[in-house]
């Protein structure tokens, strides 16, 4: 599929990422979600470690996916929520206690 769009001016550009924004939301809602969100969901209420590649890192209960954003619960029941698509693995955590943020 390939999509071709002209921009003539500067308030065309938010319009588009609106119009592709609820492309990506239909085609998600049609059955065709990523095979990471389906892994993902088979780790609901799991404690997991998702990384996002550069270092970035996130630890905590998967709560669920909706509209494609993931929600963990961190410590201190904090809540955080990562889109699905700058997800790069994702794995079961391990006992240790971590906290969400940067490895470095």
């Amino acid at each position: 599929m390939t999509i071709s769009v002209r921009l003539t001016d500067n308030e065309s550009v938010p319009k588009l990422d609106r119009v592709l924004a609820e492309i990506s939301h239909s085609i998600s809602k049609a059955g065709f979600g990523s095979y990471m969100e389906r892994k993902i969901t088979d780790l609901k209420g799991k404690r997991i470690e998702v990384n996002c590649g550069n270092g970035v890192a996130f630890t905590g209960e998967n709560l669920g996916i909706e509209d494609g954003v993931l929600t963990l619960e961190c410590e201190g029941k904090k809540r955080l929520f990562v889109d699905v698509t700058k997800i790069v693995v994702v794995s079961e955590a391990s006992d240790a206690a971590g906290k969400p943020g940067f490895i470095g």
